[in-house]
């Protein structure tokens, strides 16, 4: 009540007195600077078109899926300041297929450059979507089969996350030189351990 009857000009000063907690709290956060820790992610793909089928002489068969395989990568997530709910990771690794054949190292290779935005959520959930790019794609027939190279890709990519543990899903397609078109699109499980840094 006292201070409703006090003057406008009596009222600024009180104002601004009262907001000077939260503009030490601010500074305080932007004076610790970004957060910045190295993050190493294992992850496990599945899905997409066969890009390639493998002839035993059993008569069985194996597809290589243009999604499937498994990632592993290094890099590095970096935060405005410790309190923030917001992150953005970048990794580079190499995601890898082989298949059940014993007398040849037949493999699809790729390297994925991936940048994903995460957003904190309650009880240790998170969110992340970000995009993936795809180089050095190339499908290995060790003199058995032929060897195919493809088009760089790119693609969205999606996750929900708990800890450090992720569902995933990417968005992608596959380019051969010749112009025929696979989707490489699949679902996964990351594991993301970060460690260090600020």
């Amino acid at each position: 009540m006292f201070a409703s009857l006090l003057p406008r000009a009596t009222r600024a000063p009180l104002l601004a007195l009262a907001a000077l907690p939260l503009f030490a709290a601010a500074a305080a956060a932007q004076s610790a600077g970004p957060s910045f820790r190295f993050v190493i992610e294992g992850a496990g793909e599945f899905g997409g078109e066969a890009v390639a089928t493998i002839f035993y002489e059993d008569g069985t068969t194996q597809d290589v899926h243009g999604g499937q395989g498994v990632t592993l990568a290094g890099g590095g997530e970096v935060r405005l300041n410790d309190q923030s709910p917001l992150a953005l990771r970048g990794t580079v690794g190499l995601k890898y297929v082989t298949t059940a054949a014993t007398n040849a190292h037949i493999r699809l290779t790729r390297v994925p450059v991936e940048v994903v935005a995460t957003y904190d959520l309650p009880n240790d959930l998170w969110i992340g979507a970000g995009l993936v790019h795809h180089a050095a794609l190339k499908f290995s027939g060790d003199e058995i089969g032929p060897d195919v190279e493809f088009e760089d890709a790119d693609g969205p990519t999606v996750e929900l996350g708990w800890r450090w543990v992720a569902l995933t899903f990417t968005s992608m397609r596959y380019t051969d030189a010749e112009g025929n078109e696979y989707d490489a699109s699949n679902a996964g499980l990351s594991f993301i351990y970060r460690f260090g840094g600020k």
